[in-house]
């Protein structure tokens, strides 16, 4: 189907299916025990690398790490959250890196998740 657009043409499809939806089981957060919506974005967190959420893991970390001045804990990627001390504009510094989830061993409650996307 196509529609004018003042002498551009642009097309427009038509979907008659419904994309897939993936359900995923909400688990209790390792930290506050209430339930994690977005598993997405939970953390495996602690020795038995339970699901945490995201928040959680960041409030327990700086908590648990002694702050000087102007530091503050991040989440740096891939599992790994650290503590950074911001420059100018949008650059930091990372005073010491914190791993919290093993990217080359996830939890197995993750893997799940990761095979529920998949199919």
């Amino acid at each position: 189907m196509r529609e004018n657009n003042g002498g551009r043409s642009r097309r427009r499809f038509r979907h008659d299916h419904e994309s897939a939806r993936v359900s995923i089981p909400s688990q209790p957060c390792g930290i506050c025990e209430q339930p994690i919506v977005e598993m997405a974005s939970a953390i495996g967190y602690g020795p038995a690398q339970a699901p945490a959420h995201f928040d959680c893991v960041l409030t327990e970390l700086t908590k648990q790490q002694q702050l000087e001045g102007g530091e503050k804990v991040a989440y740096l990627g891939s599992g790994t959250f650290g503590v950074i001390i911001e420059k100018e504009g949008t650059r930091f510094e990372i005073h010491r890196k914190i791993p919290v989830e093993d990217p080359n061993n996830p939890p197995a409650w993750r893997k799940e998740l990761r095979n529920l996307y998949k199919k």
